[in-house]
This record gives C-alpha cells, sequence and structure tokens, in this order.
C-alpha cells in the first residue's frame, strides 16, 4: 500500500513537497496541502494521486506563466496559448488564469491602457491602428474599441496626423505634387490614420503651401 512518506515546505518557499514510499513526487500549493489535510503516512489511493497530479500541474502551469509576466505585460490569449502549448489541459489552464486575474498579475484593460499610452508617447498612432495592434495582441475587439475611445480623443488624433503629415511632406519635397500627395496619404494610413482624416490633413497642408 503505498503511503505518503515526506511533506515539507520547498526550498523555494512558495510550494510544498510531497512524496510517497512508492518514489512518487509532487511539488504543489500550501493551500491544498491544508485543505486535503494532508499528513504523513496518509494513504495514496487513485482519487489523491489524481489532485496531487492535477495540483503538481496547476503550480507549474502558474509558475510559468509568472515567469513569462515577471519579463513583460501580456494578454490573456497570449499566456492561454503559451500555456497551451506547453501541453497543459484546458482545465489546469482556465484555473490558472483566474489565479492570475484575481491577483491582479493578469489584465487585460491595464495591458490595453499601457500599450495605447506608449504607442501614442513613441511616434503618432491613428485610432484604427492602435485599435488593430491591441487585437493582434489578444485584446477583444470591444475591448480595444472603448480604450481607444477613452483614450485618444478626436482632437488628439487631428493633432497626430498634422504632426506626421508635416515631417513627412517635407521628405516628399522633391516629386511631383501627385506622387508626394499619393506618398504621403499612404503614409498616415500605414500610420492608422482614417481616410476623412488624412484628405482633411492633406487640403490643409496644400493651403498652408500655397499660401507661403
Amino acid at each position: 500500500m503505498v503511503q505518503l512518506r515526506d511533506i515539507r515546505p520547498c526550498r523555494r518557499g512558495e510550494a510544498v513537497v510531497v512524496t510517497a514510499t512508492d518514489g512518487s513526487r509532487w511539488e504543489v500549493d500550501p493551500v491544498e496541502v491544508r485543505q486535503w489535510r494532508l499528513e504523513s503516512g496518509m494513504q495514496v489511493d487513485s482519487s489523491l494521486r489524481a489532485r496531487l497530479d492535477l495540483a503538481a500541474q496547476r503550480l507549474a502551469a502558474t509558475r510559468l506563466a509568472i515567469r513569462w509576466l515577471a519579463h513583460r505585460a501580456r494578454t490573456t490569449r497570449e499566456i492561454r496559448q503559451r500555456l497551451h502549448r506547453r501541453g497543459f489541459e484546458e482545465g489546469i489552464i482556465e484555473t490558472v488564469i483566474d489565479g492570475l486575474q484575481e491577483k491582479g498579475l493578469l489584465d487585460d484593460e491595464a495591458f490595453a491602457e499601457s500599450w495605447v499610452r506608449g504607442r501614442l508617447t513613441a511616434r503618432p498612432t491613428g485610432a484604427r491602428r492602435l485599435r488593430q495592434e491591441l487585437v493582434q495582441q489578444g485584446i477583444a475587439p470591444s475591448l480595444a474599441e472603448e480604450k481607444v475611445r477613452q483614450m485618444v480623443k478626436e482632437e488628439d488624433e487631428d493633432r497626430m496626423a498634422r504632426q506626421a503629415a508635416l515631417r513627412a511632406w517635407a521628405r516628399y519635397r522633391g516629386l511631383d505634387h501627385a506622387t508626394r500627395r499619393r506618398r504621403l496619404a499612404g503614409y498616415l494610413r500605414r500610420r492608422g490614420f482614417g481616410w476623412e482624416l488624412i484628405a482633411a490633413t492633406l487640403r490643409e497642408l496644400e493651403d498652408q503651401e500655397r499660401r507661403g
């Protein structure tokens, strides 16, 4: 009959190492050890073994996720995909994600705000491109739309489009007018600005140039 042989804290302190007389070994969350009232000499039946196996997988998945998050902020989708590629089952993944969200370690809303703020600081970027980038990063389209609408006001986007256009317009000075206009429109579109704003910005630049 297989029994639990030893239960002691892991050297790193965040887990408990549980060993059995048949050589089995699990690293699990101390909370689960207390909840299950594990103690040396307890019989390891199939039910307890299954629970310990799942607990060890949850802890392993949580450690990986925290390690990834320590490098940089990530979206829920990215963490889910990474854990899936490591072979963890869906139930384990969702439990780990729920735990990380409860602790505030995984927060798509905070990620979206930080991403938009960083992009706007780095260079002028239109609302359309910001929404696309957030969705590509794993943010739900509805949340991406909400955050961009909150953080990028119409007057701010107008100002950023003018800033970007002025620099590009000067770079294209040696081109004929039609090519210069087309290049600038394409540049602004790639920066994520809408066609209506691009047209208005082009008219403004052309009016300024005509006035000298």
